[in-house]
């Protein structure tokens, strides 16, 4: 039951918390500290309002770390030597699509000048978030972006191509 001053009580945040992390209403309601995880972890996510807030909490997560996990895993694989080639070129592809040096099809479809002023916010917007995730993805490139993945020999040499 939410307390007085916000809308869920502790462990119902605790439990929105890791649900956005794991999407396992289990988990969640076990790291959350209920006595019965799995029956808590159900009727938690019938509470429209607990179930709204878990997927925010999902979304949030990809928001603010995906971009950047992923443009690290592409990186990973554009610079591994080891890699097949096929792979790094759907990777090398995929950043420069990213980087903003290709044309994307939404791009081809309008033209700056033609775009509406909502329109020019969203496309900025969006490249403002590329080019966060890019420059936290090259800030994070001395670490493994997987834990415990192989690291090649040349791992920290290489990326200053990018430089």
């Amino acid at each position: 039951m939410p307390d007085k001053k916000s809308r869920f009580s502790e462990k119902e945040t605790a439990f929105v918390g890791v649900m956005g992390v794991t999407g396992d209403h289990v988990i969640a309601a076990a790291q959350a500290g209920y006595v019965n995880p799995g029956q808590a972890g159900w009727r938690l996510m019938q509470n429209p309002l607990v179930a709204e807030a878990s997927r925010e909490a999902g979304q949030a997560l990809l928001r603010e770390k995906g971009g950047a996990v992923g443009v690290g895993v592409l990186i990973s694989i554009a610079l591994d030597e080891k890699q097949p080639a096929g792979a790094r070129t759907t990777a090398a592809t995929n950043l420069v699509k990213l980087s903003g040096m290709a044309v994307t099809e939404s791009q081809g479809e309008k033209d700056l000048h033609e775009m509406t002023g909502p329109e020019l916010s969203a496309h900025h917007a969006k490249l403002v978030r590329q080019a966060e995730a890019m420059a936290q993805a090259l800030a994070d490139r001395a670490k493994p972006v997987i834990d415990g993945a192989p690291q090649g020999e040349n791992a920290q040499d290489t990326p200053s191509a990018l430089d």
